[in-house]
């Protein structure tokens, strides 16, 4: 085992220890270990280019691509846009599931096209066992993400549909913010 692979490999016995600790922690280690998985289909990524004074600069660094024998390949599930700020201007967010041969484990990953929340663009945010039904044990890491955030609202909408289509989605989404009754001003 090389230099690079035992570090991923350390790096994965880490983040399945955290079980199900808190999403929006370790961001380092999440960071490391959704770098690595994600590195084969990064093209596919979200990603924002930023022009200022006549520079542009991509939002999204390359992934670094380890030296593996069995290359995980991660499998879409669904992205959604938390809010469209200004014209051209939204917030997407996709995620994926990758089985972890060797560890028996899915890992999901939530990735971004810019550092601005979290730091990073991609993120670990939880696993389940590869025993478990893969919607059930998707759904169960989501639910946690997003409850983790504390956000007052939910997303604006799904943008895109994989393994997870819209409907599911959205289901997911009331349940982790049940719509409010309208409080009425009586004055």
């Amino acid at each position: 085992m090389n230099t690079q692979t035992k570090e991923s490999h350390s790096d994965l016995e880490r983040f399945f220890a955290l079980g199900e600790s808190d999403p929006t922690a370790d961001l380092e280690l999440r960071n490391s270990v959704a770098s690595r998985l994600l590195a084969p289909i990064q093209n596919r990524l979200p990603q924002c280019l930023i022009s200022c004074g006549g520079e542009s600069q991509l939002t999204r660094a390359e992934l670094p691509r380890s030296p593996q024998s069995v290359i995980p390949l991660p499998q879409h599930l669904f992205m959604i846009n938390w809010a469209d700020s200004g014209p051209g201007i939204s917030w997407p967010e996709d995620y994926y599931v990758t089985f972890v041969p060797g560890f028996e484990r899915f890992v999901v990953t939530a990735s971004m096209d810019g550092t601005d929340m979290w730091g990073v663009t991609d993120l670990a945010i939880g696993s389940f066992a590869g025993s478990v039904d893969l919607r059930a044990g998707v759904e169960s890491v989501i639910f946690a993400w997003w409850s983790a955030q504390n956000r007052e609202e939910p997303w604006a909408y799904v943008w895109g549909e994989g393994l997870i289509d819209k409907e599911t989605a959205q289901r997911w989404c009331d349940a982790v913010w049940p719509e409010q009754p309208i409080e009425e001003d009586w004055e």
